[in-house]
Order: C-alpha cells, then sequence, then structure tokens
C-alpha cells in the first residue's frame, strides 16, 4: 500500500481502539456494580506471506558439480534460505563462494499491515523435507501434493541459525545419507514481530530450482485461503538441483613441491602426485593459484574465475623472489557418467593445499654464480683496467655466458656507460677502456650478471674503486708585485699522475678571487689592477674537473719615496738669501704600504767639506730646517749641501735625495763707529757688519774664531781684541785700525782725546 492508503487504513483503526478503551473503561465500572466481565476482542489484522522465497547452497564444502561447473546435491551439501533479509535494512550480499549476488528474491517478505518480519529466532517456522516422487517424472509434478515427503528433522542434519551470515534466524540443512536418491524441498511460515495474527499459511517450497511465491489474502484474519505458493523464476545457480546423490570420493593432491630457478625471469613447475581415488578413467584437471605467501590459499576453490591450469608459474619477477612464494593447488578430477544420474560430465573437488618457496622438499635449480671478482691491476690514469672472476656453476652442464659492464660514475653520483659486452674467455674480464685524465678522482664501476648458455641468470655482482686522482700544480704556487707593476705574471697548471702528466693550464677555467688587487685571464696571464694604490693580499682560482688550485697573488708596496724637494729662500739667482729662513720641503710618499708614516733623515753638508753642519729626522714631515748650530753667515759664498734619506716608521729606507745651493755671497762690510774717539786710558767697541743683499749681519765677534774676521791697528799705543773692543793708552793720538774679513777689509780712523 502507498502512504495516503495506509493513512486511510490507519485512522479508523485507531477511532475503534478510541471507541473500545472507552467501552472497556464503562464495562469495568458496570462490572464493579453489577458483578458481572465483559473481555475485549483483539482486532484482526492480515496474515504475513512470502512474495518470493528461495534456498542457497553453500558452496564452502560442495564437492561435485556438472559439465556447467554447476553444483550437483550430494550428502553433506549445506542448503539455507537467507532469513537475514528480515532485517528491513538489508539489501544484498555479494559472496564470491556464490556464482552471483543473493538478493531479497531469496526471502522477500510481506504484510498487507506493514508489520515487521521477525528479526529473532523462528527457525520453529521452518522444515526440511526429502521428497519422492515415486514411479512420476520428475517435470511431471505439479504440486507439493503429488510427492512422498518426509521431514529431515534430525537435530545432527540441522545447523544451527546463526551458522551462516545470512541464516541469521533460520536453520540450515546438512543433507543426510537418508535423502540419497530423493529430493529436497521446504516449507516456512512468515511471522511478524507485530500484529494479529502474526504467522502466515506456510509456503510449500517442493522445487528448490525455482523461486516460489504466495498470494496477498484476500481477508483479514485466519484466513482460509489456500495459499501453499507457486514456482515463480529460476535460480540459475540451482539448476543442476536433482536427487542427491552419493559422494564421490574426492581426489587429493600429495607431495606438492615447485620445482625449477627461483630467479627472476623464471618460471616455477609445481609438481605433485594427483590420487583420484576413482575406479573408472579420470582426468586431472586441477586449479592453481601463485603468488606471495598467505594470499594464494583464500583463492583456491572451484567457484574462483581467475585460476591456472598450467602447472607453471607465471615468470618471476624480483618482488616474487624477494618475498616467501606460494602455490595453492585445489585437486579436481574430470569423470564421465555418474551413476544413474545423467551428467555426462562431471568434476569432484578434493582439498586444497599450498606450499611455499622456503619449504627444504622444494627442488629449486641452483642459479650460477660469480665470486672472487677483483681487479687486476691499478686504476691509473692513462691506463687500461683488468679484472679477474671465478664462475661458480650452477649445474655441472652449465657454461659460462656472464655479462660484463665497465662504466665511471663522476662526482654528482651519475653514472656513465664504458662498455658492455659478454664474456670471452671465463675467468677473466676484458679490459676496460683507458682511463682519461676527465675521470681523475671518479669512480669505476665493474658489473657482471652471472649467466649460463640457458639464459639462466644468477645473482648480480659488482665492484668499484676510485680511480687515481691526479694531482694539480700550478707553476709557480704564488706570484708576487710591488705596486705599479704593469707586468703580467703567466701561471701554468699541470696535472701529475703514475704514468705521466699534462699541461692543463688552457683546458680549465681562471678566475680573480678581488678584481680589485688582480686581473687573471683564461690563460692564467696575472695583471695587476691599475688602481690599486696599497700592498694587498688576493688570489686567483683554476678550475677543472670540479677541482680547483689557488694561485696568491702578492702585491708589496713600494720603498718610501721623497718628491718635490726644494731649498727655501732662493734669492733671483738662485743663491740662498742669508736673511730669511733657511731650510727644504718635500713630499713623502710611504709607498702604498699600510700603517706607514714619515721619518725620513737628512744631512747637511758643505760641498766638498767632510765636515756636517747638522742632520736629524724630521719631525714635521715634508719640512726640513737648517741646522740651529751653524749659523749661514758663517758659510756665505759656499755651496750647502743637503741629502735626505726617505724613511718610515716600519724602518724602511728609499733612495737618498740630494739637493744643493750656494749661501748668498758677503758684498761688503762695513764698521762702526767710524772714525772712532775714544779717551785716553778709556775704551771704544767697535762693530763689524756684513753686508748682504737683503741687509748685513753683524759679524764680529761671530763667536767662532775660524770665522771671525781680524782687527789691526797701526799705533802701538792702541790695543784691540778679536771683538774689536779697543784700549787707548796714555801716549796715544791718531791712527788707523784695520778690520779685514775674508777678501774685504776697512780702515777706521781713530783720535786719543783727552
Amino acid at each position: 500500500m502507498n502512504s495516503k492508503q495506509d493513512n486511510l487504513y490507519k485512522l479508523p483503526a485507531l477511532l475503534i481502539s478510541v471507541i473500545l478503551i472507552v467501552i472497556y473503561s464503562i464495562n469495568s465500572s458496570a462490572t464493579s456494580q453489577i458483578g458481572s466481565s465483559n473481555k475485549v476482542k483483539k482486532i484482526a489484522g492480515y496474515q504475513p506471506f512470502m512474495q518470493s522465497i528461495g534456498a542457497y547452497l553453500s558452496l564452502s564444502k560442495q564437492i561435485l558439480y556438472d559439465e556447467n561447473y554447476l553444483p550437483v546435491l550430494t550428502k553433506g551439501s549445506e542448503l539455507f534460505i537467507p532469513s537475514v533479509f528480515c532485517q528491513a535494512t538489508f539489501s544484498g550480499f555479494v559472496d564470491p563462494m556464490q556464482f552471483y549476488n543473493l538478493d531479497n528474491r531469496y526471502f522477500m517478505f510481506a504484510d498487507q499491515d506493514k508489520d515487521p518480519c521477525l528479526t529473532d529466532n523462528h527457525e520453529s517456522q521452518l522444515t526440511w523435507f526429502a521428497l519422492d516422487s515415486g514411479q512420476q517424472e520428475w517435470e511431471s509434478i505439479q504440486s507439493w501434493e503429488d510427492l512422498s515427503v518426509t521431514a529431515l528433522n534430525n537435530e545432527a542434519d540441522l545447523i544451527a541459525a546463526g551458522t551462516s551470515a545470512l541464516s541469521l534466524y533460520t536453520h540450515g540443512l546438512r543433507i543426510p545419507e537418508y535423502a540419497i536418491g530423493k529430493y529436497i524441498g521446504f516449507t516456512y511460515s512468515p511471522v511478524t514481530a507485530t500484529g494479529y495474527p502474526n504467522v502466515g499459511s506456510p509456503i510449500k517450497v517442493w522445487d528448490i530450482r525455482y523461486f516460489f511465491g504466495q498470494e496477498e489474502y484476500d481477508l483479514a484474519g485466519h484466513s482460509t485461503q489456500v495459499n501453499e505458493g507457486k514456482r515463480l523464476e529460476k535460480i540459475d545457480s540451482n539448476a543442476s538441483f536433482g536427487k542427491v546423490v552419493e559422494n564421490p570420493v574426492q581426489p587429493r593432491i600429495e607431495n606438492l613441491i615447485m620445482k625449477g630457478t627461483f630467479l627472476p625471469d623464471f618460471q616455477l613447475t609445481a609438481e605433485y602426485d594427483f590420487i583420484s581415488n576413482s575406479e573408472s578413467d579420470s582426468e586431472d584437471v586441477s586449479r592453481f593459484w601463485w603468488g606471495e605467501a598467505g594470499t594464494t590459499e583464500v583463492q583456491a576453490y572451484f567457484q574462483n574465475p581467475s585460476y591456472q591450469t598450467s602447472h607453471q608459474s607465471p615468470v618471476l619477477t624480483l618482488e616474487d623472489v624477494a618475498k616467501v612464494y606460494s602455490v595453492s593447488a585445489l585437486p579436481i578430477k574430470k569423470e564421465l557418467g555418474f551413476d544413474s544420474v545423467k551428467y555426462s560430465t562431471y568434476y569432484v573437488v578434493g582439498d586444497a593445499v599450498s606450499i611455499t618457496s622456503d619449504n627444504p622438499n622444494n627442488q629449486f635449480t641452483q642459479s650460477s654464480n660469480i665470486i672472487e671478482l677483483q681487479f687486476s691491476n691499478a686504476l691509473n690514469i692513462d691506463n687500461t683496467v683488468s679484472a679477474t672472476y671465478t664462475f661458480e656453476k650452477g649445474d655441472p652442464i652449465a657454461e659460462d655466458h656472464s655479462e660484463y659492464t665497465w662504466s665511471y660514475i663522476d662526482a654528482a653520483g651519475i653514472s656513465h656507460l664504458l662498455v658492455s659486452d659478454k664474456i670471452v674467455e671465463s675467468g677473466k674480464v676484458p679490459d676496460s677502456p683507458k682511463l682519461a685524465l676527465e675521470q681523475s678522482g671518479f669512480t669505476l664501476m665493474l658489473e657482471m650478471l652471472p649467466k649460463d648458455q640457458f639464459n639462466r641468470s644468477g645473482q648480480p655482482i659488482s665492484i668499484s674503486g676510485s680511480i687515481e686522482t691526479a694531482q694539480f700544480i700550478a707553476d709557480p704556487k704564488s706570484v708576487r708585485f710591488t705596486l705599479n707593476d704593469t707586468h703580467s705574471s703567466a701561471v701554468s697548471v699541470t696535472a701529475q699522475y703514475a704514468s705521466g702528466s699534462k699541461d692543463i693550464t688552457f683546458l680549465g677555467s681562471w678566475s680573480s678571487n678581488d678584481e680589485s688587487i688582480a686581473l687573471v685571464d683564461n690563460q692564467g696571464n696575472i695583471i695587476l689592477n691599475s688602481n690599486l694604490s696599497t700592498e694587498a693580499v688576493g688570489s686567483v682560482t683554476f678550475s677543472y674537473l670540479g677541482r680547483t688550485v689557488t694561485i696568491d697573488v702578492v702585491v708589496d708596496a713600494l720603498p718610501p719615496s721623497i718628491s718635490n724637494l726644494k731649498l727655501i729662500s732662493i734669492l733671483e739667482n738662485n743663491e740662498l738669501a742669508v736673511f730669511e729662513n733657511q731650510g727644504a720641503t718635500y713630499d713623502f710618499y710611504n709607498g702604498g704600504k699600510l700603517n706607514s708614516f714619515d721619518s725620513s733623515t737628512y744631512v747637511w753638508r758643505i760641498k766638498n767639506e767632510s765636515s756636517i753642519i747638522g742632520n736629524g729626522t724630521v719631525r714635521n714631515s715634508g719640512i726640513i730646517p737648517f741646522p740651529t748650530s751653524s749659523s749661514p753667515i758663517f758659510h756665505s759664498g759656499k755651496v750647502v749641501v743637503l741629502e735626505v734619506t726617505p724613511r718610515d716608521n716600519l724602518n724602511r729606507t728609499g733612495q737618498m735625495q740630494p739637493i744643493e745651493a750656494k749661501l748668498e755671497a758677503v758684498r761688503g762690510i762695513e764698521v762702526e763707529p767710524s772714525p772712532l774717539e775714544i779717551r785716553i786710558q778709556g775704551n771704544g767697541q767697535l762693530r763689524a757688519y756684513a753686508i748682504f743683499e737683503g741687509g748685513r749681519k753683524f759679524i764680529s765677534p761671530i763667536g767662532n774664531t775660524a770665522f771671525d774676521g781680524v782687527w789691526t791697528v797701526n799705533d802701538p799705543g792702541i790695543t784691540i781684541s778679536y771683538s774689536g773692543y779697543v784700549t787707548a793708552r796714555n801716549n796715544a793720538a791718531t791712527g788707523t785700525i784695520t778690520y779685514t774679513y775674508r777678501t774685504f777689509s776697512v780702515d777706521i780712523p781713530f783720535r786719543v782725546i783727552e
């Protein structure tokens, strides 16, 4: 019914219930008053019925199948009805042991009152029967009444409800020996969890090759309607359910082993003894499943559509060999005819057996192997490499058809093939190609795959070693420049190895680590940066084959030097003026030396004379004073020489720089006072002056007898000292005093007065 009809049905029922409750209350009250009682009658609904029901065979223990691979009922076959469909939420079940999905046609419960199926044990509603058609042909049977039936209710033959996941509420049947030669059928009375009446008329399923179904009831309550059910559509998987036959004797597989080469790219063979247990001719049609241990056993059942009939395994992979491998075999015999049953061909299934690759009974052919693989000589550049080995035969007839591969692995871990081929002479690997300088320091690899004439391979083996590392030698290892050098310095790099050497200067790349100091071209020529102004240390790098060589570049400072050395106070005639501050100026250059300061020294001397008139260390850079211990007047007219030696605080010295100039010569002399008057017995003082361009200089006394002039007097009554101090005696009168200075002389008249 649809939901609208349901509501229409439920509304009168609800009203009736309310009326009954009211009547019951009134009756109860009346009973208490008059002492009489009335009972409420139940409202009768419709009986439940089965729209469709069918039996299914558990194939887990089924051993007999017909030529179409459909099961044949034997003693011990197990039948069920899937009462799990009582659950309203259960929609279907996919069982790999069945031929197709079980759906609700196997148990389609219906109730016109919408009362639910009883989801509790109701196995009492189900009875299994052995059916006998007597002398009638089975196909002529039309109803349950055409058969002689015997209930199969021996507890030993019944399988408790819930044993099968699909038969939760009803029991199954394990066909007993009594049923041999008979057909199997059942009756089932549907039962609801609620409502009244809650048990329907039994459906009588007398041909389990079909689904059976009942009709709806015409009237509510316990109907007198005959509703035993009728055949619906065929159940394909039950098509061979005829008379129960005697159990055939199952075949067996014994002594199952694996045989062959258990290595990648080979196939194993399953060998065994097949015990048919047949008196007539039979054929071994056993099935096989290969794979990782633990995966094949669950696949070994007759209904599995994926199987092998070949005894050989698939081609083994490395993954197969790395694990425990397994084969499961399901013994099956194929025979013609079976007793009185009209099967042209039938299959009898035995119990599956398995064996794993770690079983010691297996007969695996041993593969050939290579041992004692080793290089015969050093892995030197410009040389080939030899290798030897021992070939271990996997069996006596194996011949060495091994393969070898020479390769090298670079610094990035990338492999480069050199040569690959087959062995020519067993035990000796053909030489590698000559090792090149470009492979210096890399890894040489020799790989071998043991093989025999049947192309059976053993475990690969390899050895490796480091190719000789050439020494990269720079010549020179460092270069030295002095600031302002403009020439280049060439560096060469040579690769040196055991059997020789090779100039690699032009093969690699050059780079400067500090171009502010030095530059380098691709041929290894190093030149200073012309803008470099101080001493420095840098380097250049040569790179080749992932390796580097560093060449140091040392830039030395120049010696300290002076420039623009000049004498000061120079007259127009290039003579030194006596009346000016004498000395010299210059510019000091530290040569680019870091932390270098002016500590130059100087010497003043008179040309062509051995005496030094002054020397010292510069206090104020760029300024040299004239010696304070010697007056220029002493040396007027002579050539003065100044020698300056550049020096710094680090005691580095440069080239001495001389300069000379003539001191201004005396142009004449003067004496004062002139004339001189002195008193008798008195004293007087004469002062002498040298005349220069800029004026006159007092010269008597100078204080140095070597440079003072000479005083003379022509009167013995007068005396005069070297400093011009005059004394008159009593008899003094008049006369002349003469002062001589160098080439000059002057007469000073004098007069003695009272």
